[in-house]
């Protein structure tokens, strides 16, 4: 009876399962399961999540991104809507375990505490874990207080918390060369979210162009066009090699 109290008390203020949509960080997480704190004191990196929802549709889905083994990792699952707001419900196969996750507190623009009960079948194992999420990949000092107090409240150690580490800094190295213009270029950036392989790819080649492009001019390198007197144009352009080194900060 406790319990259930404890739940309405903290759903009352969950209105709107939409303005909880979007992207959200993992910061920290405890759980009662031996196995799942030993693989998350394994890789203890903030995990990128973005949850969307199709208004039509009684549930939704959530990606989940990583860096394990210093490769993007990505997964989804989705998540059933209940008619308790602010509760939802998602099968795991693999462990045969039907999971309620519960949106214990949230104010929607900063940070949400979930709170995720476990049955395994048939053996009937049950395991509790308790997460907080941020907007941000920095927590505010109170919502951390908070998220203790809820894990204490659940018969858990805040000691036993694992608070998840940054490793979305990426550094790329841009090495290009022409006949008359040799540029090399180090930048180091953190992206907005993680972001996979192709994504990765597509940003360095994108940002390796314009910044070849750049120093180029600057350093006073042009490209060479005639036009003849018939209607067609012909550029010369010299023949360059790129090697772009892209790799996650540990």
């Amino acid at each position: 009876m406790t319990l259930f109290f404890l739940f309405l008390t903290h759903f009352n203020h969950f209105c709107d399962p939409l303005q909880f949509m979007g992207q959200w960080f993992e910061a920290a997480v405890v759980s009662t399961c031996p196995h799942y704190m030993q693989r998350k004191r394994g890789n203890p990196v903030i995990v990128a999540v973005q949850l969307q929802h199709v208004a039509s549709e009684s549930n939704f889905t959530m990606t989940a991104t990583t860096i394990r083994n210093g490769s993007c990792k990505q997964t989804s699952t989705v998540y059933g809507l209940t008619y308790t707001p602010g509760r939802f419900f998602h099968h795991v196969a693999r462990l045969g375990a039907d999971v309620d996750s519960q949106v214990v507190r949230t104010n929607y623009d900063e940070y949400a505490m979930m709170l995720l009960l476990s049955t395994e079948k048939p053996s009937g194992n049950k395991t509790t874990i308790v997460k907080l999420y941020s907007r941000t990949k920095d927590v505010s000092p109170a919502a951390l207080d908070d998220f203790q107090t809820l894990v204490r409240r659940h018969g858990m150690s805040e000691d036993t918390i694992i608070t998840n580490q940054n490793k979305g800094t990426l550094t790329v190295v841009f090495s290009l060369s022409r006949s008359d213009c040799t540029v090399n270029v180090l930048t180091v950036f953190s992206p907005s979210r993680l972001m996979c392989k192709s994504e990765l790819e597509l940003w360095s080649f994108t940002c390796l162009y314009f910044t070849w492009l750049w120093e180029c001019v600057h350093a006073g390198a042009t490209v060479h066009t005639h036009t003849h007197t018939h209607t067609h144009t012909h550029t010369h352009t010299h023949t360059h090699q790129v090697n772009v080194l892209s790799s996650f900060g540990s």
